[in-house]
């Protein structure tokens, strides 16, 4: 991060240099001596100052970046077709460097300061009824999960416990227990590490779900339940997502 001389701000670019790097960053290193914050925090942060804070605010003063410009900002994310949640996050990465750049005397006021986040448009989640779990999770489930039992009883296990998808596929044979498992660990691109909340709990699974979860380790063993090679690897979130969307079309739950 560049801190310029008096009255010689750098342009948004020149300030831009090393931020979210995440062993450099001076930034991020302040943040984690106060704060549980991730690498893929900083990792998306990085993805918005590149792909798109850069292309527009790049060669502008930091000391001349206005309100309107924000906004225009804002107004050029929209056409692009972007939702207001996702650019409410390309927004939040901006405002956090303004804020920093009046830390470090960059600049002398944040004009984005008291400037308000886009209305929420986030699709209303619609929970299925109980006759619509019947038919995903206890009639024929072979022909509406396609016989994919890994699928299937990961999707199952997401709807009675609430688990993320990435805690899903992070479950070891290991946290399995005859009442209930232990939830401390997840599987993403960065690897095998704590869930997001950073909590460790006893789940309570019903003697079904526990059942079922005891047959795939009796493949998996002590592994991860959710693989197809014995436990060593598991299988990838985004396949429990396409498997769930298809299983909803062939109960006749469309996507609209």
């Amino acid at each position: 991060m560049l801190v310029p001389k008096k009255n010689n701000a750098p342009t948004f670019a020149e300030y831009a240099q090393g931020w979210w790097e995440w062993d450099t960053c001076e930034y991020l290193k302040k943040r984690r001596k106060r704060s549980k914050i991730t690498k893929s925090y900083a990792d998306l942060a990085k993805w918005n100052v590149e792909k798109l804070l850069l292309p527009f605010f790049g060669q502008m003063r930091m000391d001349q970046i206005t309100k309107n410009d924000v906004e225009a900002f804002l107004d050029s994310e929209q056409k692009k077709g972007y939702k207001n949640t996702t650019i409410n996050g390309h927004f939040g990465t901006l405002k956090t460097m303004m804020i920093e750049a009046v830390d470090q005397g960059v600049i002398a006021r944040n004009p984005i300061e008291k400037m308000e986040k886009l209305i929420n448009d986030r699709k209303k989640i619609r929970i299925i009824t109980p006759e619509e779990f019947k038919k995903l999770f206890v009639g024929d489930w072979q022909k509406v999960w396609e016989d994919d039992r890994l699928a299937y009883t990961a999707n199952m296990l997401a709807a009675v416990t609430g688990m993320r998808a990435n805690e899903i596929v992070g479950l070891k044979g290991c946290y399995v227990y005859d009442d209930h498992i232990y939830l401390c660990m997840q599987f993403d691109q960065y690897g095998y590490r704590p869930t997001k909340t950073k909590d460790e709990h006893n789940i309570p699974v019903p003697s079904a779900v526990i059942d079922v979860l005891k047959e795939l380790k009796k493949t998996n063993g002590d592994g991860f339940l959710f693989s197809t090679d014995g436990g060593a690897k598991p299988i990838d979130r985004h396949t429990l997502y396409r498997k769930f969307h298809k299983a909803l079309t062939n109960i006749g739950i469309s996507e609209t």
